[in-house]
């Protein structure tokens, strides 16, 4: 088959990141969620992302020509979760296990890891192993 080859010869596997972020390290300093998985038996309204505090600022743009704060809207027009700036203890409040998808995939990356929790929310065993993996 035919590999894709980057500027230094190795392997492409992904497409790049849809978003690259002005201060990355808000993101990697965030955990990567905060709560009681029991919150996502209420499933989307059970959950909340964590604001990143400099969101309006960002000047990245997607493939489709979005903003980080435009395709975020998307991911919550899909998706009914709030926006928070401080974790509630109501909710499950996604920080970087949400983010990192989000910067990779844009509203598709945001949705798959909201869909995937509410998906997985009966099944403790893949839930922990889903929250648990590195990002």
């Amino acid at each position: 088959g035919s590999a894709l080859h980057g500027r230094s010869g190795t392997s492409a596997s992904m497409p790049p990141a849809a978003f690259n972020p002005s201060r990355p390290e808000l993101i990697q300093k965030m955990p990567s969620y905060i709560g009681d998985v029991k919150n996502l038996g209420r499933g989307e309204e059970g959950i909340s992302i964590l604001a990143i505090p400099n969101l309006r600022e960002e000047r990245s743009k997607d493939w489709h020509g979005l903003s980080m704060q435009e395709a975020l809207n998307k991911v919550r027009e899909h998706i009914r979760a709030d926006l928070l700036e401080k974790p509630s203890p109501a909710h499950f409040n996604l920080g970087k296990l949400f983010w990192k998808a989000f910067l990779k995939g844009s509203l598709q990356g945001g949705v798959y890891v909201i869909d995937t929790l509410i998906a997985l929310k009966d099944d403790p065993e893949l839930l922990k192993r889903f929250l648990n993996r590195p990002v």
